[in-house]
């Protein structure tokens, strides 16, 4: 017999030998899971305090400034001393946080100071949406 017939051999009764000295099968048996009982912790205990002063959070946009093409342009980023927003699906963003992104010569400073609807709806507008305050409204 050639040595690659033998090699197969002695492989098939190997796999055989662990198959049957370590059967793999589904227990029908059932394991009694005890839960583990969970005590509360107060606040206090793990070092964390509650607010003191709660900040309200407006709820219409109503009390919020209302940003035209025109004055938009203003918070592009190339005034250091002003905010860099975005508008997107009408709402205006500050988006001062990721300056790097939104400053002159960043990725994304073709956004700073327009309305970028169009682009934001293809890509990143959910990110804009969720990552960034909401400082007013964007009227035409």
């Amino acid at each position: 017999m050639n040595r690659t017939l033998l090699s197969c051999i002695f492989a098939t009764i190997g796999f055989a030998l662990i198959l049957t000295a370590f059967p793999f099968y589904k227990s029908d048996k059932e394991v009694a899971v005890t839960p583990v009982p969970r005590t509360a912790v107060s606040e206090k205990e793990l070092g964390v305090e509650a607010p003191t002063e709660v900040v309200p959070i407006p709820t219409t946009t109503e009390s919020l400034p209302v940003f035209t093409k025109e004055s938009l342009v203003q918070y592009n980023g190339t005034d250091p001393s002003l905010p860099i927003y975005i508008a997107f699906e009408g709402t205006v963003y500050d988006v001062t946080e990721g300056k790097r992104f939104y400053e002159p010569g960043g990725a994304y400073d073709f956004l700073a100071g327009t309305d970028g609807t169009t682009m934001l709806r293809i890509a990143g507008g959910s990110t804009i949406k969720a990552k960034y305050p909401v400082v007013g409204t964007y009227a035409e």
